[in-house]
Parts: structure tokens; sequence; C-alpha cells
């Protein structure tokens, strides 16, 4: 999850899309709509990262079939 957080800041500090950088960087999903939000990584394949951009709502884990680390940062990556 470090790495996740050194992009975070480098986008931040470089004044980049976040999203961008991480869909460069490894297999990333954006859920931008409630439903993808709802579905989460549920039926994704491990390793897969997911943001869910502009959530202020609770995640919870139901239904995952692997351990998953949830993470959630402010604007200037904290």
């Amino acid at each position: 999850m470090s790495d996740l957080m050194n992009l975070l800041k480098q986008a931040i500090a470089q004044k980049q899309n976040f999203t961008q950088l991480l869909k460069s960087s490894q297999p990333t999903e954006v859920a931008n709509t409630e439903a993808e939000q709802t579905e989460g990584l549920r039926n994704k394949p491990l390793g897969t990262s997911m943001v869910f951009p502009n959530s202020s709502k609770n995640f919870n884990t139901r239904g995952m079939k692997y351990n998953i680390d949830i993470n959630k940062y402010n604007d200037q990556g904290h």
C-alpha cells in the first residue's frame, strides 16, 4: 500500500491526475457510479486496486474472497 501512497504524493507534488497515474502503474478500477461503488472489488481478480473518488461512505468486505486493505486519503495524501 505504500506504493499507492507514493503515487498519491507524486500526483499532488506534480499536479498530476492521481487516477490517470494509477492506471498507468497497475491494474486499477475507478468506481465512479453508485453501482460500481456497491460492487467494489467483489468480482475482480486478486491484485486489482480500486479508487472511490469523492466517496465519504463506509466500506464493507461482505462477499470478498480475499483480504483487502482499505485506506482513505485526503487531498494532501494524509
